[in-house]
């Protein structure tokens, strides 16, 4: 019996090691990048808190992302016609997109980052300028060529985040504003005369924006995104919030609120799911929540939201300035 047995065929060998192989390979990334703490980025020109902090929760999912791809696939991807303009404008709309910028490297220095799932613990944050004095972030994790030259334009591929800030060298206490672009590696430019290059009255003014000394340019937040509240105050002292488009109308008996108190538990617990996070220490949700308060805004209307946020178990209270005049969410009102 056992002499009828044959031996396995040399090809079901190399089919088993392919199968084997193949569990293990990682399929590119599509682009662009989907994800909530992508959504969520906060940038509002209003809130400079927000465009000076970087979200890791977002670096991480990119850093993955670029993991998996070389930089020839992250190439093949570039949204062509995509520029600083666009960029600055209207971030929201090309959040995780790859992008491809051009400019002059002056600066760059190494930031250490916490090691996740993606194994990188320090990126290089690399500054670009272009006409006009603008400029432009790039987090990179292949370490730049040193010395920069900025007389040779680089090119960067990478995945657009947000509009970022930091604290410039002008005097007073100034912000420069710029694109983040967050990639592998930055190449010198292919064709240097097609790159526009700064005229010396724009390069001098472009050197005062750059991060002021002591003070670093790339500031890590590891909060997950905030649930934002925006608050309205009409001519009758009526007041109303909306959260995720939903409009709520609020009394001053601090008690009567529960619909508003139930909700903001709701959206925090869906948060808490999706970003996988455990309560805070002192067993609160661990969702902080930004509310943006009108100028004219009776401070009794904030102390009732206030009330609530505690009441729903909530972080923090972070706030921001709204224009007092936007209107309020064409939705139905929740009694």
């Amino acid at each position: 019996m056992l002499n009828r047995l044959k031996a396995p065929h040399p090809m079901c060998f190399l089919a088993l090691l392919f199968f084997i192989f193949t569990l293990d390979a990682e399929e590119p990334t599509t682009f662009p990048l989907k994800d909530k703490s992508i959504e969520r980025i906060g940038d509002r020109l209003e809130d400079q808190a927000d465009m000076a902090q970087i979200e890791t929760r977002p670096i991480q999912f990119i850093l993955n992302a670029l993991g998996k791809n070389t930089q020839e696939q992250l190439e093949k991807n570039i949204n062509a016609g995509i520029g600083f303009n666009n960029l600055m404008r209207k971030p929201e709309d090309y959040r995780g997109k790859v992008v491809s910028l051009s400019g002059y490297p002056v600066l760059s220095s190494e930031c250490a980052f916490k090691e996740g799932k993606s194994g990188v613990k320090s990126l290089w944050h690399v500054i670009l300028v272009m006409p006009d004095s603008k400029l432009c972030s790039f987090l990179t994790t292949e370490k730049p060529v040193e010395p920069l030259d900025a007389e040779k334009p680089v090119s960067i591929v990478g995945i657009f985040l947000k509009r970022h800030a930091f604290l410039n060298q002008e005097q007073g206490e100034k912000l420069s504003l710029a694109p983040l672009v967050i990639g592998k590696t930055m190449k010198f430019a292919a064709d240097p005369a097609a790159v526009a290059k700064p005229n010396a009255a724009q390069l001098k003014i472009a050197l005062t924006k750059l991060p002021r000394p002591g003070k670093p340019a790339i500031n890590w937040s590891e909060l997950p995104s905030a649930i934002i509240v925006i608050m309205h105050v009409d001519e009758q002292d009526k007041c109303w919030v909306s959260v995720d488009g939903k409009r709520f109308d609020l009394e001053k008996d601090r008690d009567k609120n529960k619909t508003f108190v139930d909700s903001l538990k709701a959206t925090a617990t869906t948060r808490m799911e999706e970003e996988h996070l455990e309560p805070a220490k002192n067993g609160k949700c661990a969702i902080p929540v930004k509310l943006r308060i009108p100028e004219t805004a009776p401070m009794y209307w904030v102390e009732v939201i206030v009330v609530a946020a505690d009441q729903a178990g909530l972080l923090e209270i972070r706030y921001s300035p709204e224009k007092s005049d936007e209107k309020s969410p064409q939705a139905p009102t929740e009694k």
